[in-house]
């Protein structure tokens, strides 16, 4: 491939917290398979969280153990995304497919790329971009207009997915069902019991429950004044609608949260089914996570009394959610089709969930595309109608390294051994590794 051959030897590559890469050689691979993309005729379409940012409660996390500020380190990874990103928009369209709503994309993410663009004087790149929010269901554009970004809603696509009264009302009678029957409290025993290798008495739960609730009300993260949550002790119960933009802080749980633009709803979270418990053991406090049992359990029961037609799916989302919606095969299929230049086969999918119900699993049947998993090992999918499913590493700096030798290898320009020696060891790339041997 290369005109002058060579060896790339370049230093170990760690990650956002400074530990060392494991996955080296699943990412010198992957680069290598997606190599002969041609990205002139095809496009990237990427999910957010833990694909192409780490999620914000990472952030902070990593961010006490290196001693700095979040807001230093969430800046840091997000000038990082939007810098690839706006050398990638030179070449390539590029599309976000995030389960969370618009405004939130924009702000954390869309608005650094269009400053990135900006900068360079090529701010009419961002037309290039497209957002679907809400799991799909939400599709935003990009223009520019007197030298700023106009947002421009597909209302003809969302209204193909919007959630009509009588599916939400569908929602919430099941919700109240399990919640009031008490079916929901020995859903959270089984699990617990399962967790801690002994049976749990139902008394053992409730105390669980109680102790977690009231932690979620006193979490400054959750901005809320009051929970409540009489079903555990069998209080008559009725589910509450919330907007996702006007939250009121004190609610029941678990709540539905509404997702739409301009009055249309794509999307419905059923939260906070809570997923991580505080236990206490002879004075001592531990922490067991059971969201994934509990979630796949409802979504079980829900599939089973078939309160939804086909085309929405109920997905586990977030740490303690359900989602109801569309699923990403839809948005990446309606990407390819409204762009009639892009070829399936030049399109490249990166996302982290490919395990069973995950949010990313059902591009795998997306015909032809190149879908990339950077969720680790333990999110193998079977390659389904895609042409290929190539697993490249588990964390966002491996999609980082991915799309830095793609914006390189899809410029005909660069396409040489020294173009991509000096770029990868350009101080913009704080992550480097061995990566051919051509």
């Amino acid at each position: 491939k290369f005109t002058d051959g060579g060896e790339l030897n370049l230093a170990d590559l760690k990650d956002l917290s400074g530990k060392e890469l494991t996955m080296t050689e699943e990412l010198k691979a992957a680069i290598r398979e997606l190599s002969g993309v041609e990205l002139r005729e095809g496009s990237i379409c990427l999910d957010v969280d833990k694909t192409l940012l780490y999620k914000e409660e990472d952030i902070a996390k990593t961010a006490k153990k290196l001693g700095i500020s979040k807001e230093e380190l969430e800046k840091k990874q997000v000038r990082k995304a939007a810098e690839i990103l706006g050398k990638l928009l030179e070449l390539t369209k590029i599309s976000i497919i995030s389960g969370n709503e618009a405004s939130k994309q924009w702000k954390r993410l869309i608005a650094h790329i269009a400053k990135n663009l900006k900068a360079k004087g090529k701010l009419e790149l961002i037309g290039r971009l497209t957002l679907y929010a809400n799991g799909g269901a939400s599709k935003v554009k990009f223009a520019v207009e007197a030298g700023e970004v106009k947002i421009i809603n597909d209302k003809e696509h969302d209204q193909a997915f919007t959630l009509k009264e009588e599916h939400i009302a569908s929602i919430e009678r099941f919700i109240n069902k399990i919640v009031q029957s008490g079916k929901l409290v020995e859903l959270y025993q089984e699990e617990i019991s399962k967790k801690l290798g002994r049976e749990v008495t139902i008394e053992e739960v409730r105390e669980i429950l109680e102790l977690t609730l009231d932690g979620e009300v006193k979490n400054p993260k959750r901005e809320l004044k009051a929970l409540n949550y009489g079903w555990i002790y069998g209080k008559e119960w009725q589910t509450q609608r919330q907007d996702v933009n006007n939250l009121n802080p004190e609610r029941a749980c678990p709540w539905i949260e509404m997702r739409g633009l301009e009055g249309v709803i794509v999307q419905v979270t059923v939260k906070i089914l809570v997923s991580e418990l505080i236990v206490k053991s002879k004075g001592e406090e531990q922490v067991i996570e059971i969201g994934s049992g509990l979630r796949n359990k409802i979504i079980d029961l829900a599939e089973a009394e078939g309160i939804l037609p086909q085309e929405f799916t109920l997905r586990p989302a977030g740490t303690g959610s359900i989602d109801i919606g569309a699923s990403k095969d839809a948005a990446v299929n309606d990407f390819i089709e409204t762009n009639e230049e892009v070829k399936r086969e030049n399109v490249i999918y990166a996302g982290d969930e490919f395990t069973f119900r995950g949010n990313d699993a059902p591009v795998v049947n997306v015909e032809g595309i190149n879908v990339v998993s950077v969720g680790g090992k333990k999110s193998q999918a079977e390659k389904g109608k895609a042409g290929k499913f190539i697993i490249a590493g588990e964390l966002p700096d491996y999609t980082w390294i991915i799309l830095e030798a793609l914006a390189v290898l899809g410029n005909p320009e660069n396409n040489n051994f020294q173009e991509l020696s000096k770029f990868f060891n350009n101080d913009a790339v704080s992550l480097i590794i061995q990566v051919f041997n051509w």
